[in-house]
């Protein structure tokens, strides 16, 4: 899904329906993943993010999704605050190491 003013584009959201492995907590299904969320510095502040993040909810809710996951990177605040009001809660975390 692409957010555009005027015929420029000012920001994406990738959302994709993936068949979920068996897990200890959760089990196995379909669940929707937000591949890839971006909205350009300048266009920052207003709504745009939300835009899209609603869009592809209820594109994946249409498609009986009840689940939804997404990846943020631990620095990006900006998004974990945009990500947290939207309701999703932290659930794992990742650990990497460069040698």
């Amino acid at each position: 899904m692409i957010a555009e003013i005027d015929g420029i584009p000012l920001g994406y959201a990738l959302g994709k329906i993936v068949e979920q492995e068996e897990t200890a907590d959760n089990g196995t299904g379909k669940m929707g993943l937000f591949d890839e969320l971006f909205v350009d510095v300048s266009a920052r502040g207003f709504g745009i993010g939300r835009k899209l993040i609603d869009n592809v909810t209820h594109w994946m809710e249409e498609k009986g999704i009840s689940r939804i996951k997404l990846h943020a990177y631990s620095w990006n605040n900006n998004a974990k605050r945009l990500y947290e009001k939207y309701g999703f809660k932290e659930y794992a975390v990742s650990y990497e190491k460069f040698i």
